[in-house]
């Protein structure tokens, strides 16, 4: 269900980005940070260097997250949320690798 859940919020995700990337003009698809970040935090994701290494934490800490979630125990009420936030968390991370 978890693994469904991710699959389902990657796929709309990412196929609204992609029309709105291509019908609404001035569209921005993940810069590097928003309003709750600030520029610094931005600034980091927008480096090269830092902005790899912070992307491979991401990785790492969503692949926990999705580990977890798949094991768990929890009733539906609990997982189908968790399911649902780490799949927007994989699709900006998908932003971000430049899929």
């Amino acid at each position: 269900m978890v693994l469904a859940l991710l699959a389902v919020v990657v796929v709309l995700d990412q196929a609204a980005k992609w029309w709105a990337w291509r019908h609404v003009p001035g569209t921005r698809i993940n810069s590097g940070g928003d309003v709750l970040v600030g520029p610094v935090v931005g600034g980091w994701y927008a480096g090269p260097v830092t902005g790899a290494l912070l992307d491979l934490l991401d990785f790492g800490l969503l692949s926990i997250a999705v580990g977890v979630l798949a094991r768990c125990r929890a009733p539906a009420a609990a997982v189908v949320p968790g399911a649902l936030m780490t799949g927007g968390w994989a699709s900006n991370l998908l932003d971000r690798l430049g899929v």
